[in-house]
């Protein structure tokens, strides 16, 4: 069965199990870089909003045999959970002093995002775009955001700089800085003990720059601090490598041949390790001091 007859007898099949007072609705979702998924919303009698549950695990579900009404049965299911769990009472998302104190920074490709930001408020830094989301602190839904679009921020009363002015000094807190050498990076994650830099192996030394979350860990090349941090750390200036929304590269001056070698390098890291959603860009950064990076190679 085709895609596009899955979701309509999915559709069916739902609102018939759920009844005529029920109402379902399946749109199409775009996310980060253009990336799209089909998320199916079953909303009461009264509710204007309801989390989107998306259908594309479940079509891969019925690729290999599972029925329609057990997919049915399923979606209700995970939709009941969702009613459960209170952080989806998102009456206090309308209270923006409910909201303030953990709205923080994503960064996100300025020019695969064009259409995706018409309806966020947001703010240029560099070639990238800095967006704003709520994150969620409850333990089951743990690192998880809900974006700003611009009808939040018409409903709030508030300015895009308030946002940005907000979201600045709380990134840093909720989720700070994380600078860590690329080999006990890999160590942690092989678990072994780090064997440490041997500075007379010729190897370059390579640093991973996020937070301590690991999420969205890229916003921390918006934290002045931490970039004069790095500057003094590794005690040279350095190039940044944006490897993903997640984390950014860092390699000192003397190690580099040439910004157009590092950029080889990040395109190949975007298409061979890094989901398309998570692509920061291909662009080339330098420290230039004071807390400030620079492009020195346009992606």
């Amino acid at each position: 069965m085709k895609y596009e007859i899955f979701l309509s007898q999915i559709r069916e099949c739902v609102q018939k199990k759920a009844g005529e007072e029920v109402q379902i609705r399946i749109a199409h979702i775009v996310k980060n870089n253009m990336q799209s998924k089909d998320g199916m919303t079953i909303l009461r009698r009264g509710e204007t909003t309801s989390p989107a549950i998306y259908l594309d695990s479940y079509y891969e579900a019925f690729c290999r045999g599972v029925s329609l009404d057990e997919i049915a049965l399923e979606i209700l299911d995970s939709c009941e959970e969702n009613r459960r769990n209170p952080c989806f009472d998102i009456e206090f998302y309308k209270d923006y002093a409910k909201v303030k104190p953990r709205l923080i920074c994503k960064l996100v490709n300025y020019d695969k995002n064009r259409e995706m930001l018409k309806k966020m408020p947001f703010r240029r830094f560099l070639d990238l775009a800095v967006i704003y989301g709520y994150l969620l602190e409850e333990e089951a839904f743990r690192d998880a955001v809900i974006f700003v679009k611009n009808q939040h921020r018409e409903i709030w009363g508030v300015q895009e700089e308030e946002l940005y002015r907000t979201a600045m000094e709380n990134t840093p807190k909720l989720m700070p800085s994380q600078l860590l050498d690329l080999q006990t990076l890999l160590a942690g994650i092989e678990g072994r003990e780090s064997l440490g830099i041997d500075e007379t192996s010729g190897a370059p030394r390579i640093y991973v720059l996020s937070n301590c979350q690991k999420y969205l860990g890229a916003s921390a090349i918006l934290y002045p601090a931490a970039l004069k941090d790095i500057a003094e750390q590794i005690g040279e200036e350095y190039f940044v490598l944006p490897s993903s929304v997640h984390e950014c590269m860092i390699l000192p001056d003397s190690q580099v041949l040439s910004p157009w070698t590092l950029q080889e390098i990040v395109r190949e890291i975007n298409e061979s390790y890094v989901q398309p959603e998570d692509v920061l860009g291909e662009s080339i950064y330098q420290y230039a001091g004071d807390g400030r990076l620079k492009i020195v190679l346009q992606g």
